[in-house]
């Protein structure tokens, strides 16, 4: 079958890491890079685990801006 070379064990270890590490960001609020990043890093090597953990945490904290934008208070905020 076409493609399925894409499907070997690191994919299914990544998936699973990656599933881990959003089940403690969901019950912590933080600390999914922790677990993603060395287990990612040994199966693809460390700029790609760095480059696969921004991109999964960039789209969870994208959906958190809208909400977080209303509750800031700019005037305290923007002389930072």
């Amino acid at each position: 079958m076409p493609g399925a070379e894409l499907f070997d064990g690191a994919l299914a270890v990544g998936a699973a890491t990656v599933a881990l590490a959003g089940l403690v960001r969901g019950l912590a609020g933080f600390g999914g890079a922790l677990v993603m990043v060395p287990i990612l890093s040994l199966l693809y090597g460390p700029a790609p685990a760095v480059a696969i953990t921004i991109v999964i945490e960039l789209v969870g904290y994208l959906q958190l801006l809208p909400g977080a934008a209303r509750a800031i208070r700019w005037r305290e905020v923007a002389p930072m």
